[in-house]
């Protein structure tokens, strides 16, 4: 079998247009620029274009270029962790198929692996020292809120953890287990990374949208419509992410307002309490009576306050709880498997 240091992961999905373009200059660029044996992996996932014939065609072209076809089209992920079971290099970089990232990103990727400086290397557009070229405004402060948003759920400071241009030793893929099969992948890798103590690496990056065709905004109002709800499933997503990585993220907001408006409506209660006892005659009893009476609203509004502000509590800790849980279970059972492998490996 042909030795191979590097494994370049290329998921395609209707790129037809720009495929075999890419393709070849990637090959022209790791060719002037790389001294490892390299290979290049292209899975295309479920193209309903002319990707497939077009890969065909390429793969009789370039020798060291490998081409998977899914059937259908299960997602960005799973064409990624696809790319990741056919690599044979002991270094893995992920390219985007449009080239968004240029080829040059590759040895700026790969040489902190190659100098164990990182195990897991990110490309990073929302680095203080990256850039986004010709990226519509409005998406780009989406996706620049976003990884914001998205970085609390990390123990360490991501500026950008949506990108799927990355690096990676190929052991440490190994080692990670991964399940997501479609863009949760990105953060999937680096809260299981993060678990296990591996070292992640941001990498200040160009984003260039170059493809002219892809900042000009749909006609077809299908298109625009199915974009429109991978885009809600994609925040969706996410957000499920936040909650169970850092549940403090969206449980603390409502517990502050919802104690606020606990504090507040118990003060108004007490305060018309002690009006009354000041200005009439009755019992205790009778003027909780009346101002519960009187205030039927504040009391109403009180009381749902209380019970929610308990129930919110009692979530946020279980919430930790089970993220602990979560954590040391994915930590014994990742010792299980490398025991396991060690195993095998001994008997071949």
């Amino acid at each position: 079998m042909k030795q191979v240091n590097l494994s370049i992961v290329i998921p395609a999905y209707n790129e037809s247009r720009n495929i075999k373009k890419n393709i070849l200059e990637v090959d022209r660029w790791v060719k002037r620029n790389n001294k490892y044996p390299f290979e290049i992996i292209v899975v295309n996932d479920g193209s309903t274009d002319d990707t497939k014939s077009i890969l065909n065609k390429i793969k009789s072209i370039l020798k060291n270029l490998k081409v998977i076809h899914h059937d259908t089209n299960f997602g960005r992920g799973k064409a990624i962790r696809t790319g990741f079971e056919n690599a044979l290099g002991k270094y893995i970089i992920c390219l985007d198929a449009d080239l968004s990232y240029a080829p040059k990103h590759i040895s700026i990727l790969l040489q902190p692996l190659i100098n164990n400086a990182a195990d897991i290397t990110l490309a990073s557009a929302h680095h203080p020292k990256g850039r986004m070229i010709n990226v519509p405004f409005g998406r780009r402060m989406l996706s620049k809120f976003g990884n914001k948003l998205l970085a609390q759920g990390f123990d360490k400071k991501i500026f950008t953890s949506t990108c799927s241009v990355r690096g990676f030793k190929k052991e440490v893929i190994e080692n990670l287990e991964l399940m997501s099969s479609d863009k949760d992948l990105h953060l999937e890798v680096i809260q299981k990374a993060q678990l296990l103590g591996y070292k992640i690496q941001e990498i200040p990056s160009v984003l260039n949208w170059r493809d002219k065709k892809r900042r000009a905004p749909e006609k077809n109002t299908k298109a625009n419509n199915l974009k429109a709800t991978k885009l809600q499933n994609t925040i969706l997503s996410h957000l499920v992410f936040n909650y169970v990585s850092n549940p403090g993220i969206l449980l603390i907001l409502p517990i502050i307002l919802l104690s606020l408006s606990s504090i507040t409506g118990v003060s108004l209660l007490i305060s018309n309490v002690l009006f009354k006892l000041q200005n009439t005659n009755d019992t205790i009893i009778a003027t909780i009576r009346s101002t519960l009476i009187d205030g039927q609203i504040t009391a109403g509004l009180t009381f749902f306050s209380i019970i929610a502000l308990i129930i919110f509590i009692i979530f946020y800790f279980l919430s930790f709880q089970n993220k602990y849980n979560f954590d040391l279970t994915y930590k014994l059972l990742m010792r299980m498997n490398a025991r396991i492998k060690k195993i095998e490996n001994n008997r071949k």
